[in-house]
């Protein structure tokens, strides 16, 4: 993004602040889901309360707290939660359990720096 600003005739120069999260992306093989038993409505709850952070509102884990920041009389301090799965090999880890007690193969989440 900087390089394609700084190209704009007049601009001298760009201060990014700030940092685009990382997506987690889990994706679903039918088969393996059907012949768990698993349906997909507890994978992606599974899932969504494995972080502590989600998009997905109605999940136990929508919000707690993302972080934010403090200030003293001559700098602001950043303050960031330290999450407890923070890669796919994490979230990998997480099993997934289905009505009937049967648990999905562990899902291969990849991290999408293009979401």
């Amino acid at each position: 993004m900087k390089p394609g600003l700084l190209a704009v005739p007049g601009v001298a120069n760009v201060a990014i602040w700030g940092l685009r999260d990382q997506q987690l992306q889990v994706p679903v093989d039918p088969a393996q889901r059907q012949a768990k038993g698993v349906t997909l409505d507890e994978v992606i709850k599974t899932t969504g309360n494995s972080v502590w952070v989600s998009p997905l509102s109605c999940l136990e884990a929508s919000t707690p707290g993302t972080g934010g920041f403090f200030e003293t009389g001559h700098q602001r301090i950043g303050v960031q939660h330290v999450l407890p799965i923070t890669t796919p090999e994490h979230l990998g880890q997480v099993p997934i359990e289905g009505a009937a007690g049967n648990l999905l193969g562990s899902p291969e989440p990849r991290l999408d720096h293009d979401a």
